[in-house]
């Protein structure tokens, strides 16, 4: 969207929301009903406001806001995932084949998981224009969170070689992470003199 306040004040904005789900995401070799994953965007949207002014022939300013969401998960079919510590929870694990190439019981990634990254940057800056000095001064700043989850029936992936049981990968799920930025900010100044054939950009 593009709104031309005034003769000299124009407004930008943008968004991009993205519905997506997949059903039974899937490998070569997944068991599409007890492996495959069932993938899910609550929110996953990226979009930005901008406001520039000519405040006079000579001085620019400009300010915006962007925001990038791409919080998704990615879960086992439903009635896979068990009540933690019941019977089911403790056999109902998934169970891969490196010989023969194939996994089962529970969603082929391993484990349920979740992933919310959250973004937001501000910037603004000034121009100076003169046709033989350019000036420009800004500040951005950008912050967000980022929570991930991982989750598993029975803690663990069982390993065979040609139907044989051989090893256990035991995890540590329940696992939740959580990231924080507070503030990654920058300053700049840009400087720019012709003088005849001759720039200068200190």
């Amino acid at each position: 969207i593009v709104w031309q306040i005034s003769d000299k004040t124009k407004l930008t904005g943008y968004n991009d929301r993205i519905l997506k789900d997949r059903g039974a995401d899937q490998i070569a070799g997944v068991d599409p009903a007890t492996a495959s994953g069932v993938w899910k965007s609550p929110i996953y949207t990226t979009g930005s406001v901008k406001v520039s002014s000519a405040v006079s022939n000579r001085i620019l300013v400009e300010g915006g806001f962007s925001t990038n969401l791409e919080r998704y998960t990615i879960l086992a079919q439903p009635g896979i995932t068990k009540v933690r510590g019941t019977p089911e929870w403790y056999t109902q694990v998934m169970k891969q084949d490196l010989s023969l190439g194939t996994i089962w019981n529970f969603i082929y990634g391993g484990e349920n998981y979740g992933r919310f990254p959250d973004r937001y940057s501000f910037a603004g800056a000034v121009s100076y224009v003169t046709g033989t000095h350019n000036v420009k001064v800004g500040i951005q700043d950008t912050f967000g969170s980022y929570r991930r989850t991982d989750d598993a029936n029975g803690d663990l992936r069982a390993i065979f070689l040609n139907g044989v049981a051989t090893t256990a990968r035991i995890l540590n799920s329940p696992v939740e992470r959580f990231d924080q930025l507070h503030a990654d900010v920058g300053v700049y100044a840009q400087d720019s003199w012709r003088i005849g054939r001759l720039t200068l950009n200190p």
